[in-house]
């Protein structure tokens, strides 16, 4: 990065980070939602995530790595290029993330990028225990896939870059009619987010 703008280097002073990373974070970002020491949370993708996706854990010296331009594009190429490579006739494939949830000590994983598969089981309709219709209940089967494999996959040295995952029971598609990211106007976060965000602007 050869030129920081004035607005990293507001935010890299307000959160103690480097104005290089914090620079590429907003160059990454679709909204800078907010932060804390040491973190910025960043709209990238249609999904919330810390500091963009920058991650600069493993990356080496002065170095980060960066998530791929086109997630969508490129995890449908990874997977079609792994079926043929070995003849397989089902196959899913996620890229995955690690994350943070309101109010919870530790990062789980989050699938930013799916394909092959249903990543979502809509259960709205169906009934519950006693006979009660599911009203606003969908299953985020890719990112529960996205957790456990993350329990394997680590964060520090371990060096496993991939888990594979058998007997799932996910739905194989070739065209998937659901995805994981939802409107900002239908999500609980942002609704919160927006109103308090624009209490401060008044």
């Amino acid at each position: 990065v050869k030129k920081i703008s004035l607005e990293a280097k507001k935010l890299s002073e307000l959160y103690d980070m480097d104005e290089r990373y914090v620079e590429l974070i907003i160059r990454e970002a679709s909204m800078i939602i907010g932060g804390m020491t040491h973190v910025i949370l960043a709209k990238v993708n249609d999904f919330l995530i810390a500091n963009a996706g920058i991650d600069q854990s493993n990356a080496g010296p002065n170095k980060v790595v960066l998530l791929p331009n086109n997630l969508k594009k490129v995890v449908w190429e990874y997977r079609d290029s792994l079926k043929k490579k070995y003849n397989l006739n089902d196959l899913g494939l996620i890229i995955a993330d690690s994350r943070v949830q309101p109010l919870r000590k530790g990062t789980i994983g989050i699938a930013i990028a799916t394909a092959g598969f249903e990543p979502i089981d809509d259960l709205i309709g169906h009934p519950d225990l006693f006979n009660r219709p599911m009203e606003i209940t969908t299953r985020a089967v890719a990112d529960d896939l996205a957790s456990a494999a993350q329990f394997l996959l680590n964060e520090a040295d371990q060096r496993t870059p991939v888990v594979i995952i058998r007997d799932s029971n996910v739905e194989f598609t070739e065209h998937p009619v659901s995805t994981p990211e939802m409107a900002p106007e239908e999500c609980l976060y942002m609704n919160i987010f927006s109103k308090y965000l624009q209490s401060l602007e008044k």
